[in-house]
């Protein structure tokens, strides 16, 4: 949900002069031993954006499903982020966005901050004030649909939804919160930051379904992966609350 607003900044987007509105985001992975990662979906007049003093890195993607009409639910956006250009040469930025995958898990359970705000605010622009701004939403990534040599798609839920209510002492998601184990180099996996107790050696993807490689090894952080692996009616240790996205507050 934004913030409250500066009543100037209302007048200004209001206003008969119509200005550019800036979409910048962030990812924080500092609860995973990270950092805190700034970027745009675009330059601005053909530089990278900066904002309160921070510069955004320009990391092409298509931001959708953040409109929300204020009834209804909540809304659940997805960023999709290319990695290859035309001539199929991998962007720089990509080469960094697929190492923080591999890291971090998928970047599953990161924090992305959404900011507007008008051209004339940021550092380079007409009335530069990094605390003026169209409204700051903040969201959780839970789950990587798609992934391939073109783009990365994640979808988001809103951190105001029933799914990232906090309970006592843990974070209440629909989806499993554990680290599951990545492919090693030269073949097997790593296991040192793994925190899923899945060891044995069937593979499964996203969607549960068997596959051939440690490199396509990935668990969707669903019911279905987890079945996949320890059986429909096997003992599953499934860190999460699978009913809680169902349930909305009144």
């Amino acid at each position: 949900m934004p913030e409250t607003l500066d009543p100037s900044i209302l007048e200004d987007a209001e206003g008969s002069v119509v200005e550019a509105t800036i979409e910048l985001f962030s990812i924080d992975l500092t609860p995973f031993g990270g950092t805190v990662h700034l970027f745009a979906p675009e330059p601005v007049d053909g530089a990278a954006p900066a904002f309160g003093g921070q510069t955004y890195s320009v990391l092409p993607c298509q931001a959708t499903g953040f409109e929300w009409s204020g009834t209804g639910p909540m809304p659940q956006p997805s960023l999709r982020f290319a990695i290859s250009r035309v001539d199929g040469d991998l962007l720089s930025v990509a080469t960094t966005l697929l190492a923080l995958l591999e890291q971090y898990d998928d970047l599953l359970g990161a924090t992305v901050t959404r900011v507007e705000t008008l051209r004339k605010h940021l550092d380079d622009g007409l009335d530069p004030d990094g605390q003026k701004h169209l409204g700051i939403e903040i969201f959780t990534i839970e789950q990587k649909p798609l992934q391939n040599g073109e783009m990365v798609e994640f979808r988001l839920t809103s951190a105001v939804d029933m799914e990232d209510v906090i309970f006592p002492r843990r974070r209440a998601l629909n989806r499993c919160p554990f680290i599951y184990r990545i492919p090693a180099q030269g073949g097997g996996f790593d296991y040192a930051r793994a925190t899923c107790p899945y060891t044995d050696s069937a593979r499964f993807d996203y969607e549960g379904n068997a596959v051939a490689t440690d490199a396509e090894d990935k668990c969707g952080k669903d019911l279905i992966g987890c079945k996949a692996r320890f059986g429909d009616y096997g003992t599953l240790p499934f860190g999460g609350f699978p009913a809680i996205g169902k349930i909305r507050l009144t």
